[in-house]
């Protein structure tokens, strides 16, 4: 997915009714807290498909470590800054 993906979308957004907005932005808030709050820790089942990716070198071809794959899902954080501004 690209920024101007992200960036599409949240902008049809505003083209909803009001109710559908309100629960866009609860929506989009709880993922920000799972997944942006900056303490996020991969459940058991997440961290034993990054393993299993890791060990099948299914994963763009490399090897990933834990540390290495919570360093990729870090890199949501920009996204979250894009909804953040809208608010």
């Amino acid at each position: 997915m690209k920024k101007e993906d992200v960036k599409k979308v949240l902008g049809r957004v505003l083209t909803w009714p009001a109710a559908a907005q309100k629960e866009a932005v609860a929506t989009l808030r709880a993922i920000e807290e799972k997944w942006a709050a900056g303490d996020y820790h991969a459940t058991p089942e997440e961290l034993e498909v990054i393993d299993e990716a890791d060990r099948s070198g299914v994963v763009a071809g490399c090897r990933l470590s834990r540390r290495a794959a919570y360093r990729k899902l870090s890199r949501l954080e920009p996204i979250f800054a894009v909804v953040r501004q809208g608010e």
